[in-house]
């Protein structure tokens, strides 16, 4: 994990954009429906395509069935919806902020919400975790770390996504070479020209397959 800054500290270690997000995060938290865990969150982030650049929040939207929508979801999705997916949006920063009793429960994004931010991020986007008091009136404090540090299995598991593609190929049609190319593409964004090794064989056998379909 990287810092851990108590809340006054935090304001002369971050930079103003970064207290910026934080700060939204907290304010995106006031608008969280959780009457079932009354687990509030809130995210914001800072995202850019083109030239365009904007700040997006997102609140966890929570139902009687499952746990509902989570705050960093929420964000993505509607950052997407506000710039557009193609070319796909990068996000430079984001923040999640929330309210807990217990110091060892990590003020960080879960494992799936890390899936989909990784979709649209790179290893050294900054993810800030800000922990409110219990009665979620006093920021207390923010840890900061990146989002390839938090998620460094992200690359392999991918890999493993796009054997699995490889295979469904053979018997659906429906999946072309353009869907590999994307995945393979958004991959080199994240690890630069040093791809997992298991990228090679899947890519250059659907390509073979694909030609005798």
């Amino acid at each position: 994990m990287g810092q851990v800054l108590l809340w006054p500290q935090a304001r002369t270690e971050l930079d103003r954009e970064q207290i910026a997000l934080v700060l939204e995060a907290w304010r995106a938290r006031s608008n969280a429906y959780a009457p079932y865990s009354r687990f509030f969150v809130g995210a914001a982030l800072r995202a850019v395509r083109d030239q365009k650049r904007c700040i997006v929040r997102g609140c966890n939207v929570e139902h009687v069935i499952v746990n509902g929508v989570h705050a960093e979801q929420l964000a993505v999705g509607n950052m997407v919806e506000q710039l557009g997916a193609n070319p796909r949006p990068y996000i430079q920063a984001l923040a999640v902020v929330l309210a807990t009793s217990d110091p060892t429960l990590p003020a960080f994004p879960c494992m799936a919400c890390r899936g989909i931010i990784a979709e649209f991020s790179q290893p050294n986007t900054v993810v800030l975790g800000g922990r409110l008091s219990e009665d979620g009136q006093n920021l207390v404090k923010v840890a900061v770390d990146t989002l390839g540090a938090l998620f460094p299995s992200y690359p392999q598991e991918q890999a493993a996504r796009l054997s699995a593609l490889f295979d469904k190929a053979r018997e659906d049609p429906r999946i072309t070479i353009a869907h590999v190319q994307a995945r393979i593409a958004h991959l080199r964004l994240w690890c630069g020209r040093n791809l997992p090794p298991e990228l090679d064989k899947p890519y250059g056998d659907f390509l073979a397959v694909r030609e005798l379909l």
